[in-house]
């Protein structure tokens, strides 16, 4: 069904079909995410023998990790002096982007997907790999040792 579409339809507006679903499913992961993250919280506060996240969201705090990420946005970037600015701003770039570039390969439906690689297993393979640079350019571009030695772990914990 959704070949049939894209092939009966002009090619600009098949960039602005693929760029809603896209947008859609971004979407749809988002949300599921934001989620997962509020139920480890609450998980991990009644483990804990603690209430967790109850103050943004009503009774069950349904909007906290929002008021938190917006929270995140919100505050003021510092860099160290001595940073090299390109790599510092660049690094969180390299080490997110590839967790939403190896969603291309996954197929939903037998006519829902992104794109049918025949190597789809090596290219996710590989692309998830690339967050481990990510890190250790965000630790190199601060120009401090200890930010470094702390991304080199952080990749080795990646390793093992």
């Amino acid at each position: 069904m959704m070949n049939d579409l894209l092939t009966s339809t002009p090619s600009w507006l098949n960039f602005f079909i693929y760029l809603g679903l896209t947008a859609a499913f971004l979407g749809v992961v988002l949300g599921f995410v934001t989620y997962a993250i509020l139920a480890e919280r609450k998980v991990i506060g009644y483990m804990q023998l603690r209430i967790g996240p109850n103050r943004v969201g009503g009774r069950f705090a349904l909007l906290q990790t929002v008021a938190d990420v917006l929270k995140l946005l919100l505050k003021e970037d510092t860099m160290p002096k001595k940073a090299d600015r390109a790599l510092f701003v660049i690094a969180p770039v390299i080490a997110f982007v590839p967790a939403f570039m190896v969603i291309a390969v996954i197929p939903f439906t037998e006519n829902l997907y992104f794109s049918d690689l025949g190597v789809g297993l090596l290219y996710y393979l590989a692309i998830s790999g690339l967050t481990t640079f990510g890190v250790i350019t965000g630790g190199w571009a601060s120009n401090n040792k200890y930010a470094l030695l702390g991304g080199m772990r952080s990749v080795a914990d990646d390793f093992l």
